[in-house]
């Protein structure tokens, strides 16, 4: 009987254009042609807005992966292992987000790899292939950058 109430336009569905129309909230006088215009006129705006910091964001990335590289690099959660019986085994942790030793990373611009981890990370350690984030950010790795 509540639905009968709400039905609006008499087509027998309660819907949200009938519960919001003429109630202040959508007016009827709009049409298709000038909501289409909005539509595309909101999203070029949104285009607009967004593109710069997307831009921002892509150009940073090898800054934010030094950065990032540089600050967690020994980073490890602690695992808790169980036994069979659901008694604990012990805590373990692993030697951190990157551990691939500096002698087995190369910077193809020249710098010596191990110098540039021991001055920004005080540790001879790189982010070898899926560590890290984002990568290896100390210097540039392969012939067309970082």
């Amino acid at each position: 009987m509540a639905e009968a109430c709400n039905d609006l336009s008499g087509d027998g569905l309660v819907d949200l254009q009938d519960r919001l129309l003429h109630r202040g909230f959508v007016t009827p006088k709009r049409n298709v042609n000038q909501i289409m215009i909005q539509d595309n006129a909101f999203i070029n705006r949104m285009i607009v807005f967004t593109w710069p910091f997307f831009a921002i964001f892509l150009l940073g990335q090898p800054w934010l992966s030094n950065w990032a590289n540089n600050t967690w690099y020994d980073y490890t959660a602690t695992y808790r292992v169980y036994k069979d019986d659901a008694s604990v085994e012990g805590d373990y942790k692993r030697p951190g987000m990157c551990d691939t030793e500096a002698k087995y990373m190369h910077c193809t611009d020249g710098q010596n790899f191990t110098e540039l981890a021991l001055k920004y990370r005080g540790k001879a350690v790189g982010c070898g292939c899926g560590q890290g984030v984002l990568g290896e950010g100390l210097c540039p790795m392969t012939s067309y950058g970082y």
